[in-house]
């Protein structure tokens, strides 16, 4: 079996490629996440899920791969945040933010060939410290806040601004491993096995 990682995000890449992970990369599927991150009957855990889930289906898979998706979202005040599109969204985004708890969650959705998906998601509260205007221009002028759910990088310039978190650092990186490693022994698949596996395969 070939493990592919259906995703955009270098971020997630970084993970599996620091761990020894043996996988291959394809396009994630586009999905017009503005419909979910705007429904305020949806809860954030529920965003996360169905985004994941939306892009796994869309997926074409052979019996011998296994796909894994993933969305994070950011949530704070009952307001699901996605990805800051223009420097007053980010502004926005930080001043939500700054000095408040948020929650960072991460949906992980698996598909081997045809089947249907197997869905998870892992939550981690977020601590912020209060932001100037001074600071949050600046760091939108970094150009970090875009492409990043929140606005912000934990494991980069954000990180200056966090005060601490509960839960796992690397759900709010993008990608839990924990959770992913327990999802895998669904497939009867030992994360170890992954570890330097030629090219992805099992």
């Amino acid at each position: 079996m070939e493990f592919l990682l259906a995703s955009a995000s270098p971020r997630r890449k970084e993970i599996l490629q620091n761990l020894g992970i043996g996988f291959r990369t394809i396009p994630a599927p586009e999905i017009d996440e503005e419909i979910y991150l705007n429904n305020s009957l949806i809860s954030p855990e529920d965003t996360a899920l169905q985004l994941a889930e939306k892009k796994s289906l869309a997926l074409k898979l052979t019996d011998f791969e296994l796909a894994l998706t993933a969305d994070t979202v950011v949530a704070i005040d009952n307001l699901t945040l996605g990805k800051p599109k223009t420097d007053n969204e980010a502004s926005q985004f930080l001043q939500k933010l700054s000095g408040e708890k948020h929650r960072v969650i991460t949906a992980i959705a698996l598909k081997k060939g045809s089947e249907k998906p197997r869905l998870s998601y892992e939550s981690t509260d977020v601590f912020f410290k209060p932001m100037s205007d001074d600071e949050i221009n600046w760091y939108i002028s970094t150009g970090e806040p875009f492409g990043k759910a929140g606005g912000y990088a934990i494991q980069g310039l954000g990180s200056i601004f966090i005060t601490s978190i509960n839960g796992c650092y690397f759900n709010v990186v993008g990608l839990p491993i924990t959770l992913l490693m327990k999802m895998l022994t669904k497939y009867e698949i030992n994360f170890r096995d992954l570890i330097h596996s030629g090219g992805g395969h099992i």
